[in-house]
Protein backbone atom coordinates (compact mmCIF):
# COMPACT_ATOMS: atom_id res chain seq x y z
CA UNK A 1 0.00 0.00 0.00
CA UNK A 2 1.34 3.65 -1.05
CA UNK A 3 1.59 6.22 1.36
CA UNK A 4 -0.98 9.32 0.15
CA UNK A 5 1.76 11.76 -0.53
CA UNK A 6 -0.98 14.70 0.74
CA UNK A 7 -0.07 13.85 4.02
CA UNK A 8 3.41 13.83 4.20
CA UNK A 9 5.59 15.43 6.73
CA UNK A 10 7.48 18.60 5.58
CA UNK A 11 11.01 17.70 6.62
CA UNK A 12 11.69 20.17 9.85
CA UNK A 13 15.22 22.30 9.28
CA UNK A 14 16.59 20.16 12.67
CA UNK A 15 16.04 17.12 10.61
CA UNK A 16 17.89 18.42 7.65
CA UNK A 17 20.38 19.25 9.85
CA UNK A 18 20.21 15.61 11.40
CA UNK A 19 20.80 14.02 7.81
CA UNK A 20 23.32 16.02 6.84
CA UNK A 21 24.89 14.71 10.24
CA UNK A 22 24.66 11.50 9.80
CA UNK A 23 26.50 11.38 6.39
CA UNK A 24 28.98 13.74 7.12
CA UNK A 25 30.06 11.12 10.38
CA UNK A 26 29.74 8.16 8.41
CA UNK A 27 31.97 9.84 5.88
CA UNK A 28 34.42 10.93 8.44
CA UNK A 29 34.91 7.57 10.13
CA UNK A 30 35.49 6.22 6.53
CA UNK A 31 38.35 8.53 5.98
CA UNK A 32 39.71 8.34 9.57
CA UNK A 33 40.26 4.38 9.00
CA UNK A 34 41.73 4.82 5.83
CA UNK A 35 43.70 7.80 6.58
CA UNK A 36 45.19 6.07 9.98
CA UNK A 37 45.97 3.07 7.91
CA UNK A 38 47.46 5.24 4.97
CA UNK A 39 49.65 6.82 7.89
CA UNK A 40 50.36 3.73 9.89
CA UNK A 41 51.95 2.85 6.51
CA UNK A 42 53.78 5.65 5.48
CA UNK A 43 54.84 7.10 8.86
CA UNK A 44 54.25 5.45 11.06
CA UNK A 45 55.70 7.99 13.97
CA UNK A 46 52.68 10.18 13.13
CA UNK A 47 50.05 7.94 13.54
CA UNK A 48 49.07 8.94 17.15
CA UNK A 49 48.64 13.05 16.26
CA UNK A 50 46.79 11.90 13.07
CA UNK A 51 44.69 9.76 15.10
CA UNK A 52 44.20 12.57 17.85
CA UNK A 53 43.69 15.64 14.95
CA UNK A 54 41.13 12.86 13.31
CA UNK A 55 39.01 12.46 15.94
CA UNK A 56 38.87 16.33 17.30
CA UNK A 57 37.77 17.05 14.07
CA UNK A 58 35.07 14.99 13.78
CA UNK A 59 33.94 16.48 17.32
CA UNK A 60 34.00 19.79 16.06
CA UNK A 61 31.85 18.42 13.20
CA UNK A 62 29.29 17.54 15.65
CA UNK A 63 29.71 20.42 17.73
CA UNK A 64 29.46 22.63 14.74
CA UNK A 65 25.95 20.79 13.49
CA UNK A 66 24.36 20.92 16.69
CA UNK A 67 22.91 24.52 16.06
CA UNK A 68 21.18 23.62 13.04
CA UNK A 69 19.96 20.27 14.83
CA UNK A 70 18.67 22.82 17.62
CA UNK A 71 16.47 25.42 15.05
CA UNK A 72 12.86 24.07 15.20
CA UNK A 73 9.79 25.38 13.11
CA UNK A 74 6.91 23.05 14.03
CA UNK A 75 5.98 20.59 11.65
CA UNK A 76 3.27 21.07 9.11
CA UNK A 77 2.48 18.27 6.94
CA UNK A 78 2.16 18.64 3.16
CA UNK A 79 -1.43 18.73 3.16
CA UNK A 80 -1.66 22.08 4.75
CA UNK A 81 1.63 23.22 3.05
CA UNK A 82 3.68 26.25 3.47
CA UNK A 83 2.56 29.76 3.54
CA UNK A 84 5.18 31.87 1.59
CA UNK A 85 5.94 33.43 5.13
CA UNK A 86 6.46 30.51 6.67
CA UNK A 87 8.92 29.24 3.71
CA UNK A 88 10.70 32.50 3.66
CA UNK A 89 11.54 31.98 8.05
CA UNK A 90 12.22 28.13 7.24
CA UNK A 91 14.87 29.33 4.31
CA UNK A 92 16.27 32.12 7.09
CA UNK A 93 16.53 29.35 9.91
CA UNK A 94 18.33 27.06 7.46
CA UNK A 95 20.64 29.90 6.22
CA UNK A 96 21.24 30.94 10.33
CA UNK A 97 22.14 27.04 11.11
CA UNK A 98 24.77 26.69 8.13
CA UNK A 99 26.26 30.14 9.17
CA UNK A 100 26.54 28.43 12.55
CA UNK A 101 28.25 25.88 11.60
CA UNK A 102 30.72 26.89 9.38
CA UNK A 103 31.70 29.91 12.14
CA UNK A 104 31.85 27.09 14.48
CA UNK A 105 33.94 25.02 12.49
CA UNK A 106 37.06 27.41 11.75
CA UNK A 107 37.09 28.65 15.40
CA UNK A 108 37.50 24.91 16.06
CA UNK A 109 39.93 24.48 13.81
CA UNK A 110 41.94 27.28 14.51
CA UNK A 111 41.54 25.92 18.39
CA UNK A 112 42.72 22.62 17.67
CA UNK A 113 45.53 23.98 15.59
CA UNK A 114 46.94 25.92 18.84
CA UNK A 115 46.23 22.96 21.12
CA UNK A 116 48.25 20.45 19.02
CA UNK A 117 50.76 23.34 18.53
CA UNK A 118 51.70 23.58 21.62
CA UNK A 119 51.39 19.64 22.80
CA UNK A 120 51.98 17.67 20.34
CA UNK A 121 55.69 17.76 19.84
CA UNK A 122 55.42 17.79 15.71
CA UNK A 123 56.80 20.12 13.27
CA UNK A 124 54.12 22.95 12.10
CA UNK A 125 53.72 22.11 8.84
CA UNK A 126 53.07 18.42 9.77
CA UNK A 127 50.12 19.64 11.94
CA UNK A 128 48.88 22.43 9.51
CA UNK A 129 49.06 19.69 6.81
CA UNK A 130 46.86 17.05 9.19
CA UNK A 131 44.34 19.91 10.61
CA UNK A 132 44.12 22.04 7.19
CA UNK A 133 43.35 18.95 5.44
CA UNK A 134 40.47 17.67 7.91
CA UNK A 135 39.25 21.26 7.98
CA UNK A 136 38.95 21.23 3.93
CA UNK A 137 37.60 17.92 3.79
CA UNK A 138 34.65 18.18 6.54
CA UNK A 139 33.56 21.16 5.54
CA UNK A 140 33.92 19.97 1.75
CA UNK A 141 31.52 17.25 2.68
CA UNK A 142 29.55 19.34 5.27
CA UNK A 143 29.08 21.90 2.75
CA UNK A 144 27.82 19.32 -0.32
CA UNK A 145 25.55 18.20 1.87
CA UNK A 146 23.50 21.08 3.20
CA UNK A 147 23.47 22.04 -0.31
CA UNK A 148 21.67 18.86 -1.43
CA UNK A 149 19.56 19.30 2.17
CA UNK A 150 18.72 23.13 0.85
CA UNK A 151 16.98 22.22 -2.15
CA UNK A 152 14.57 19.84 0.25
CA UNK A 153 13.28 22.99 2.16
CA UNK A 154 10.55 23.75 -0.53
CA UNK A 155 9.57 20.48 -1.66
CA UNK A 156 6.04 19.45 -1.73
CA UNK A 157 4.24 17.19 -3.75
CA UNK A 158 3.02 18.21 -6.89
CA UNK A 159 -0.71 17.89 -6.45
CA UNK A 160 -0.20 21.24 -3.83
CA UNK A 161 -0.06 24.49 -5.08
CA UNK A 162 1.69 26.85 -2.54
CA UNK A 163 1.58 30.13 -4.03
CA UNK A 164 -0.11 31.02 -7.79
CA UNK A 165 2.31 30.87 -10.75
CA UNK A 166 1.71 35.06 -10.43
CA UNK A 167 2.89 35.26 -6.94
CA UNK A 168 6.09 37.53 -5.88
CA UNK A 169 9.07 35.94 -4.71
CA UNK A 170 9.77 38.34 -2.08
CA UNK A 171 6.72 37.18 -0.21
CA UNK A 172 4.79 40.47 -0.72
CA UNK A 173 1.61 38.55 -2.83
CA UNK A 174 -0.86 39.51 -0.42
Amino acid sequence: MKPNPQTTEILSIAGLFGRVMGRVLLCWMLLTLASSVAVLILKSELTQPAILIALASGAISICALIPGMSLGTSGASAKTGLSRQRQIKRSGLFIVGAIAAMIIRVLGTVALLVVCRYHMGVSLETLVFFVCGWYLTLTGIEVFWLAKSAALLDVVPAELSLAAPDAFVDGTDF
